[in-house]
């Protein structure tokens, strides 16, 4: 019941500070483990999209690991997470981003998308 209370809580917050007409994905929990992190991408119209991806977001729940950096290969940044950061960034190409290689720990996360009302024509 907390945690369902902290995501409503988090969406409502984001919803508010995104206002407009805006569909927001629920937040979807993964966790990493060692030795995985995630291959280079943008959030906005991969593979099978039916709608535009304005933002991706990023809950972090720990940061009882070593590396699994956030990686913005195109801007030449990388973000070490901490517990409770909630990172949003654009879904543009020019906002590619990967995650480094959990070395050690579990990396526990949550997603949620900022996307278009309307889907996409063919």
């Amino acid at each position: 019941p907390q945690v369902r209370e902290l995501f409503n809580n988090l969406q409502t917050r984001a919803e508010e500070f995104f206002p407009g007409e805006y569909e927001f994905t629920p937040l979807y929990n993964f966790s990493r483990l060692m030795g995985k992190g995630i291959s280079q991408h943008a959030d906005d119209l991969q593979d099978g999209a039916t709608q535009k991806v304005f933002f991706g977001s990023i809950l972090y729940w720990n940061g009882d690991f070593e590396g699994g950096e956030l990686n913005y290969t195109n801007l030449g940044i990388k973000y070490k997470p901490v517990a409770g950061d909630f990172v949003f960034h654009p879904g543009t190409v020019e906002y590619t981003h990967g995650v480094e290689d959990v070395t050690s720990g579990t990396r526990y996360t949550s997603t949620m998308f900022i996307k278009s009302i309307d889907a996409i024509k063919p």
